[in-house]
C-alpha cells in the first residue's frame, strides 16, 4: 500500500511535469515536438496497462495488481475458478 502511494505521488508529480512541458511547447508553437511528446507519454501509458491486470471483478483485480507484481522474471501465471457464479480464467 505504502508502494503504491508513493507510485501515485510520482505518476502526480510526472503528469504536472509533463503539462508544463507539453504548456511550453505549444505556447512556442512548436506544434511538431507536442506530437512526439504526446507519442512518448502514450508509449510510457501502454508499459503501465499492460502491467494492470482487469478480470472485470474490482476485488480480484485488487488483489492480482497487489500481489502479481512483486513477480519478476520470465513467469507465466494462470488462474482458474468461481468467484461468486462468475467463472474466472486468468492466463
Amino acid at each position: 500500500m505504502i508502494q503504491k502511494d508513493e507510485d501515485t505521488k510520482k505518476f502526480r508529480h510526472d503528469v504536472s511535469n509533463h503539462m508544463m512541458c507539453l504548456g511550453e511547447l505549444a505556447e512556442r508553437g512548436e506544434l511538431r515536438e507536442v506530437k512526439k511528446y504526446i507519442t512518448e507519454i502514450q508509449g510510457e501509458l501502454v508499459k503501465i496497462q499492460k502491467r494492470c491486470y482487469s478480470v472485470g471483478n474490482p476485488i480480484m483485480d485488487a488483489v492480482l495488481n497487489y500481489y502479481l507484481p512483486a513477480l519478476h522474471g520470465d513467469v507465466e501465471i494462470k488462474i482458474r475458478g468461481y468467484l461468486g457464479e462468475t467463472y474466472l480464467l486468468v492466463t
